[in-house]
């Protein structure tokens, strides 16, 4: 049965259209890759610590170290004076150790002299003369030192496979000395635009003629998901214009092409694919706005189909493009996360898909608080510029009264 003629009721649940996106997806081998190419990425392997950290007992302050015992009686009105014998610098190893009666002068990140069980911060001592200085308060053994190992120990676990290297990770790997950690490579993806009345955003558009918004729009979601994004530009609605630019997308891991892919006369995104021998795992999904997504494979290259409208192909992308390139990275929870929300608002519905409602929402006790932005149509970027979540309205719902539950999706996670 050609498309067109199927009926409503062979629209594909919208987690079943997940899990065939995301069934037999390969994961490319991981890599050893520098440090500064890798943060976004997923670590294939466990990273363990080299040493003991921190490596020694080290100072956590600018001050003295000291004998805790030598300053139990100190107070203001009879302070304890102690000897210096050293001054120890960030970087370099005492030559010295502590007695009781003396102390050494010890910077912050230094290691803390032999002999010595307390550190006293600079602003809490006096100097009296010379090398001697002033205690005025007593210290408790441990005070102000980072002992040897308190973070890790040599051989301990310190990141686990399946982590994304962010600023704390980067922070950690080259503690341990990791400087090109293991990860899993950022796919490639292609983005194509189609349309005769699709013109380059630069171009004054002709009557008749809209500005591509989905070529900036689709190649900024992936770029914020960390994969390399090729822009293949606009495709007429000709054979020979969309044979052309496919091949080219054909060369990345992923292309998604943008209209051509629903009911109209010249939609024939679809027929071009057979062409490349296109395997199809479905082409229409049972929800609101992005009805017409269209998911399968040419050969190596996962190949998406997304309404021409550009808030059906953001909420598309979100919900069956992000979630591939992020299993292809390694990531253990692909799918964007639901947040229990409540609506405030009566909210009609009179379509029998699920619907995904621009919402503006707030966190206020204990959970997230949802109000519908004024949204006019799947063509309506702007509503989701002003929205900053999508409430998740079930199928045949008839709509929801103010007070309902329902699932919220962060735009941020699409």
């Amino acid at each position: 049965m050609a498309r067109k003629d199927r009926p409503e009721t062979s629209l594909l649940p919208v987690e079943q259209a997940q899990e065939l996106a995301l069934q037999g997806v390969r994961r490319p081998p991981a890599v050893k890759t520098p440090l500064s190419d890798a943060i976004g990425l997923v670590l294939s392997d466990d990273v363990v610590s080299d040493r003991d950290m921190p490596p020694f007992d080290r100072a956590a302050v600018d001050g003295y170290a000291v004998v805790a015992s030598d300053l139990q009686s100190a107070v203001e009105s009879a302070p304890v004076l102690l000897s210096v014998v050293e001054e120890v610098q960030a970087g370099v190893v005492p030559t010295k150790a502590v007695a009781t009666g003396h102390t050494s002068k010890v910077m912050t990140g230094a290691p803390t002299p032999a002999g010595a069980d307390a550190m006293v911060m600079v602003e809490r001592t006096r100097s009296k003369h010379g090398s001697v200085v002033e205690f005025t308060t007593p210290v408790t053994v441990g005070q102000n030192i980072r002992p040897q190992g308190e973070d890790a120990r040599k051989g301990d676990r310190v990141l686990g496979a399946g982590q994304v290297v962010g600023p704390p990770e980067a922070g950690i790997l080259t503690s341990v000395g990791v400087i090109d950690p293991v990860v899993y490579p950022r796919p490639t993806l292609a983005v194509l635009s189609t349309g005769d009345e699709v013109v380059d955003p630069s171009q004054q558009p002709k009557p008749g003629q809209i500005r591509d918004s989905n070529g900036p729009l689709l190649t900024a979601q992936a770029r914020r998901a960390g994969v390399e994004v090729t822009q293949l530009g606009i495709a007429s609605d000709t054979f020979e214009s969309l044979s052309r630019l496919i091949e080219q997308g054909l060369k990345s891991d992923v292309l998604v092409i943008a209209g051509g892919v629903s009911m109209g006369d010249h939609d024939i995104v679809e027929d071009v694919l057979l062409e490349f021998g296109f395997e199809m795992s479905f082409d229409r999904v049972n929800m609101k706005p992005g009805k017409p997504t269209v998911f399968g494979r040419c050969g190596d290259t996962y190949v998406f189909g997304l309404p021409g409208n550009p808030v059906s192909g953001l909420v598309a992308f979100g919900l069956f493009v992000r979630p591939l390139l992020r299993k292809v990275m390694g990531h253990h929870e692909p799918l964007p996360p639901m947040w229990p929300a409540v609506i405030d608002v009566d909210l009609r519905s009179s379509d029998p898909r699920r619907t995904y409602q621009p919402v503006s929402s707030s966190w206020k006790d204990g959970i997230w608080h949802a109000t519908p932005v004024d949204h006019h149509s799947s063509g309506d970027l702007r509503s989701i510029a002003l929205a900053d979540s999508l409430l998740v309205i079930p199928e045949n719902s008839g709509g929801v009264e103010k007070g309902s539950h329902l699932d919220l999706v962060r735009l941020t996670d699409l």
